[in-house]
């Protein structure tokens, strides 16, 4: 389980990434955030403008996949993802 954003205990791989990717979620939440690395099991998300995630979300991908993820952690400009 990924309890903070430098855990190196991760189930698959994480690839360095900088790309731009669409988040939504309930309640009509949604921001453009970057990618900044990403793996078959999740991602790290950077944003620029403070918003209060929603736990589960959907994200439109680099190339237009759409994956579902639970957010694990957060912090003031970032979040990681585990694809559900």
């Amino acid at each position: 389980m990924i309890t903070n954003g430098t855990s190196d205990d991760r189930r698959s791989p994480r690839s360095p990434m900088i790309k731009m990717a669409q988040v939504t979620g309930g309640n009509k939440f949604s921001i453009d955030c970057v990618v900044l690395d990403i793996s078959d099991s999740g991602a790290k998300f950077a944003y620029r403008t403070p918003a209060n995630v929603p736990d589960f979300i959907t994200i439109k991908l680099p190339g237009g996949k759409v994956v579902s993820g639970r957010v694990r952690w957060r912090t003031a400009d970032t979040f990681g993802v585990e694809f559900v």
